[in-house]
């Protein structure tokens, strides 16, 4: 039967975290939800803890394992049955009231079809762990695609609650990308869809050292596709901009940190796409001059004291 909300976990050996993940969905202050885990290939006994789940609102998804984040949460998307989806990592959790104050969001603002929440930051015991340092975070609602791509609405994934209907419409997320799949399907829905921010802290989003290793360089030039993709499909000349200024800010960024690795030859291709996709780039040209002035005062000054 149709529920209010379709809950989809992911999951890989999380079993340590896994526990705490579920049991905060179960903990809800509203009962008319299903929750599909994805288990992508778990050896660490999450099969065995799943199926003890008397709970018949959980179902579980199980996959050969495939390593790709956007292809484990596309997987549970033909299952659900919900109005809504809302995504939880498996090494996450959320307040008991989440989805009662975004379904109740969501019913109040009827032109908005997705919702999203500030979070918490917590260490591996779930301890509060100290703001500093950290983007502050912004309620934007309406239509906030300008705001996404600016990154000054910062949408974490396990705050998201988004009528099913608009990710089946935009193809849900993108599984050729290894990073930034989720911002990319936000922009994809933030482009139909007004959203509705709720100014609460909902979601708990633990940081610890088995969080999946980042490559930076590849998450940069994984920041330039999803950049490009919405350009591509951008009828806004602004919104055009606002891409073509960001591609080209990771662009440098990851030319920059090829060239600071001795990765030379990958970082003159990185500096000269952005030549080229951005000529007239402030920031761009910033960034070279920073680099070559240097190299040129030490050759000055040790041809003048060659000189001297």
């Amino acid at each position: 039967m149709p529920v209010a909300v379709s809950v989809i976990v992911p999951t890989f050996n999380r079993l340590a975290y896994l526990r705490e993940a579920i049991d905060s969905v179960l903990a809800q202050t509203i009962h008319d939800w299903e929750l599909l885990v994805v288990d992508d290939g778990s050896t660490d006994g999450t099969i065995q803890y799943l199926g003890a789940i008397a709970d018949p609102r959980v179902r579980v998804v199980p996959l050969a394992h495939c390593g790709r984040p956007g292809r484990v949460k596309n997987a549970a998307l033909p299952a659900a049955v919900g109005r809504h989806v809302a995504f939880l990592d498996s090494d996450d959790a959320w307040e008991p009231t989440k989805l009662e104050r975004q379904l109740e969001a969501l019913r109040q603002h009827p032109r908005a079809g997705w919702s999203y929440t500030d979070v918490k930051r917590v260490n591996t015991r779930g301890e509060l762990l100290p703001e500093g340092g950290i983007q502050p975070w912004r309620a934007c609602s309406g239509p906030i695609l300008a705001d996404l791509l600016r990154m000054d609405a910062l949408v974490a994934t396990p705050t998201v609650i988004v009528e099913r209907s608009l990710v089946e419409q935009v193809g849900g997320f993108d599984e050729s990308l290894d990073y930034n799949f989720d911002y990319d399907l936000w922009f994809r829905i933030g482009a139909i869809s007004d959203a509705r921010a709720v100014p609460e802290r909902l979601a708990r989003v633990r940081v610890h050292d088995g969080a999946r290793t980042v490559d930076r360089r590849a998450v940069h030039r994984s920041w330039v596709r999803v950049y490009e993709k919405a350009a591509a499909a951008a009828a806004d000349p602004g919104i055009g901009t606002i891409c073509r200024t960001r591609g080209t800010y990771h662009r440098i960024t990851a030319a920059s940190l090829a060239a600071d690795s001795g990765r030379a030859s990958e970082a003159v291709r990185g500096f000269a796409a952005a030549m080229i996709r951005d000529p007239l780039s402030g920031p761009l040209w910033r960034c070279l001059a920073g680099r070559a002035l240097p190299r040129s005062l030490r050759r000055n000054a040790s041809l003048s004291r060659q000189s001297g």
